[in-house]
């Protein structure tokens, strides 16, 4: 009997805790034994108990990571995978391998994910990308290199009922409350003969959230001209615009999970001119939840076109006229349970080829057979 293989999954944030299951799941999947070191986050720790992740786990800060590392004997792992490459603290952009300080036996056994390709020259990870170390989570050329994707999405084995109920959901940052409400304002403009409702949940501070909710009601409760861009825009709404809007603030991971599963579609809200690192290599973490829920995206066309996404399994639309977003709250049911159908063969796909990138390196680093 052949001894199983061991790897170590670090993520050096207090956050991104969500790319740990799924890392963990394709590790386990090609017969590794996963072992975890993160920072202690009692609020994150519920993604990894409502995706069963009961593997060996480490805790460090910043204190005592370096003991921490050689208290594990970091150098019998056989494969050391970061879910940040990156570390940002304190105002510093930072190489993660820079700040763990691995010993000179492990280099050859690290890769991991870069969520900034742009910053690859500057925190020193060439060699990374040129040995095919670095893996990305949309499509990306470095210097004519083509980066592979790893897109671990995984959450945990939920009961999935896709209902088209027009329920729409925004989440954390990905997007902004001027892009929101012109959104929010086309879809009051252009379907008033149905039933529709968007749901919120913001993973910003109370304070935040209060100006969100003093924005909205200034927004949709009379006439208001704001701007962006230059650009101008005249709004004259009602207080009955704020029934279909419902506005969670903070929820923690079960919670939040529970309201995803009663959504039809979640709206990635970004602004292609303000936002648009996120369709030049930055990856939206909403990708990942409508992934994880079987949820197809709205969103507007340069940020499907970088994540893979097409008219059959999305709502997309231009931003220009933003014409075509209607067309998620008047879909009928066929076409919904198609695009539902189309957008979870693309999520399977996307685990198929993180798994087989995954598994091509490592052959190459002479780790799997």
């Amino acid at each position: 009997m052949s001894i199983r293989k061991k790897a170590l999954v670090i993520e050096i944030h207090p956050y991104h805790f969500f790319l740990i299951p799924g890392s963990v799941r394709y590790l386990e999947e090609l017969g590794f034994i996963a072992d975890i070191l993160t920072r202690e986050n009692k609020d994150a720790d519920d993604i990894l108990l409502n995706a069963n992740v009961n593997n060996k786990r480490y805790l460090f800060d910043d204190l005592n990571v370096r003991q921490i590392l050689s208290g594990i004997c970091v150098e019998e792992y056989d494969f050391i995978f970061l879910t940040s490459l990156e570390y940002f603290h304190d105002n510093l952009k930072e190489s993660a391998l820079k700040f763990l300080r691995f010993p000179v036996a492990v280099r050859d056994k690290i890769a991991g994910i870069q969520h900034h390709p742009e910053l690859i020259e500057e925190l020193g990870h060439e060699w990374m990308a040129e040995q095919g170390r670095i893996f990305v989570l949309s499509d990306v050329t470095w210097n004519n290199i083509k980066l592979k994707r790893f897109i671990p999405f995984f959450l945990g084995n939920f009961y999935i009922r896709n209902t088209n109920n027009r329920n729409i959901m925004t989440v954390g940052n990905s997007g902004n409350r001027y892009y929101i409400s012109r959104l929010i304002d086309y879809i009051r403009k252009n379907c008033k003969d149905i039933e529709y409702q968007i749901h919120m949940i913001g993973a910003i501070p109370r304070y935040m959230f209060l100006k969100w909710v003093k924005y909205l009601f200034r927004h949709y409760a009379g006439t208001v001209i704001y701007s962006n861009k230059n650009k101008y825009y005249r709004n004259i709404c009602s207080f009955k615009s704020m029934k279909s809007i419902h506005l969670f603030g903070r929820l923690d991971y079960p919670s939040m999970y529970a309201e995803l599963q009663k959504q039809s579609f979640i709206l990635i809200g970004m602004d292609p001119l303000t936002q648009d690192n996120f369709y030049k290599g930055l990856t939206t973490g909403s990708l990942l939840l409508a992934y994880s829920f079987g949820k197809p995206c709205i969103l507007e066309e340069h940020f499907a076109e970088a994540y893979g996404l097409d008219a059959s399994m999305a709502v997309i639309f231009r931003d220009s006229e933003m014409d075509g977003i209607e067309k998620a709250v008047y879909m009928d049911d066929e076409a919904y349970v198609q695009l539902v159908n189309n957008f979870e063969k693309k999520a399977d796909e996307a685990e198929r080829e993180s798994v087989f990138n995954l598994k091509t390196l490592l052959v190459r680093m002479n780790i799997f057979e």
